[in-house]
């Protein structure tokens, strides 16, 4: 992503960030959540976002975000989300995740 200026803001966020795209690849993650999943940022860019998922979530993530965007029709996405991800390491890591467009 080379928007300058969203980039300067993603990196100042206290919380992690990452955006993905209609594929889920990752297109940008801030210092903070690379950080917690053990990453450096240049390892996820281009990634399936599933990589830092557990299952059955990995499995099913393709399908919500499909969902979410043939139909406009929030489910999964529209609320928080309390889970554990995947780290670098395979510790599972407890997480919350909110989605926005």
């Amino acid at each position: 992503m080379t928007n300058f200026p969203f980039l300067a803001i993603l990196d100042a966020i206290t919380d992690g960030v990452i955006t993905i795209d209609e594929s889920s690849n990752v297109l940008s993650v801030n210092p903070v959540a690379a950080r917690m999943f053990g990453y450096a940022p240049e390892e996820l860019l281009g990634q399936n976002v599933k990589l830092l998922m557990p299952e059955p979530q990995a499995s099913v993530h393709a399908n919500y975000v499909h969902d979410y965007i043939s139909s406009g029709v929030k489910h999964v996405l529209a609320s928080a989300v309390k889970s554990t991800a995947c780290t670098r390491v395979a510790r599972p890591s407890p997480w919350s995740c909110r989605s926005a467009r």
